[in-house]
């Protein structure tokens, strides 16, 4: 600080500019050391881009199963609601660990006997996953913070033990697979919302010329 304030005496003028491009320094390298680290524990864990497989699946199997094969959703009661048919284009473990986290960090700070309930629905140009949990909720200033590394709430130590990692590579993985993720709640105390859209997209239309016709005539056949 003494380049900015004399011990004694008058104060020297601060250099605003200059603190300025340390503290966006600071930022900048703060931001490219959590991307390398949650890049590095997505490549280990074989869910990053590289490993990407896409498959057509209907998200509500996949959800259905992993609730009831998982040991740690066995002794939850968590409500499964689908009202969707259409299938989504992800790669399924990749979808699974992303919901995982999702899913359990709804058990984690909720409280009563219905923990959790997570509903797949239509949308006008999506499929929208929605986790509602009845839990602790989310205070204001800490909904836009809950997807930064190692972001943890103030009532957090008294629900989990986890490092604040959870929503952070569920984000990251669900960007892979072409998918939002936003959180909402509408405070303490009054539950969260965690809302993943994955958007339908269009099939290419077939314009049918004569090209594209028999030039025979179909032969009818007789049963």
């Amino acid at each position: 600080m003494e380049e900015y304030f004399g011990q004694r005496g008058p104060f020297k003028p601060i250099n605003y500019q200059q603190i300025s491009h340390q503290q966006a320094s600071l930022h900048s390298g703060c931001d490219v050391f959590f991307q390398h680290y949650i890049k590095n524990i997505l490549e280990e864990s074989e869910l990053s881009s590289k490993f990407m497989h896409r498959e057509s699946v209907r998200p509500f199997e996949v959800l259905n199963e992993l609730i009831k094969k998982d040991p740690f959703f066995k002794n939850t009661n968590i409500g499964l609601v689908n009202l969707t048919t259409d299938e989504i284009l992800v790669d399924i473990k990749q979808f699974r660990y992303a919901f995982q986290n999702i899913i359990e960090n709804a058990i984690f700070y909720s409280e009563g006997k219905l923990l959790a309930t997570v509903q797949i629905e239509n949308t006008e140009d999506a499929i929208l996953i929605t986790c509602k949990d009845q839990g602790i909720g989310v205070n204001p200033f800490e909904k836009n913070k809950v997807f930064q590394p190692f972001f943890r709430g103030l009532d957090s130590p008294k629900f989990s033990r986890g490092i604040g990692l959870g929503l952070t590579l569920s984000k990251e993985i669900l960007n892979h697979n072409d998918a939002e993720i936003r959180l909402e709640s509408a405070g303490r105390g009054l539950g969260t919302s965690v809302f993943v859209s994955f958007m339908i997209k269009e099939q290419p239309k077939i314009n049918y010329s004569k090209a594209y016709r028999p030039t025979e005539a179909p032969i009818s056949l007789a049963y």
